[in-house]
């Protein structure tokens, strides 16, 4: 399929393949992998020098990430010291890592990264249950008052 990345562990079997002798047609056959793609493996791996090093992959493309992964950990033991923590809050508690990113991608970050849900303010009833007994004991205990009373 085109767009996949070819495995580590097909990387390294292409690269012993090679080694041992075997052309790209039969590397091909063996590890499942286009003769295309093995010629540009090697092509890869002859320009590193032809050692021991694999061609590693570079990094995937998209834009950089805001928060880094060690000011993400940051943000986290804060939230796990105080979970009603606000975004804004976070942001003015640390000036000098998060000055320049916004509230809403700090919130976004929580959420996705940190797999943190959104908190909804819990449902209160409007009457508790010991209000409504009051309300009652004094119902029963008023009934047969008259308007002057």
């Amino acid at each position: 399929m085109p767009g996949n990345r070819t495995s580590h562990d097909n990387i390294v079997r292409v690269i012993a393949l090679h080694k041992v002798g075997k052309n790209n047609r039969e590397i091909s056959k063996q590890t499942g992998v286009t003769e295309a793609t093995v010629s540009r493996l090697l092509i890869k791996w002859r320009a590193d020098g032809v050692g021991d090093k694999v061609p590693v992959h570079k990094h995937a493309g998209g834009k950089a990430l805001k928060i880094s992964p060690k000011t993400l950990k940051l943000l986290k033991r804060q939230l796990d010291v105080t979970p009603s923590i606000t975004a804004k809050e976070l942001k003015n508690n640390n000036p000098k890592l998060l000055g320049d990113v916004s509230i809403r991608k700090i919130q976004e970050n929580i959420q996705k990264r940190l797999n943190y849900s959104k908190v909804k303010a819990r449902v209160k009833p409007l009457v508790t249950a010991k209000q409504r007994r009051r309300r009652v004991q004094f119902a029963k205990g008023h009934k047969d008052w008259d308007l002057v009373q």
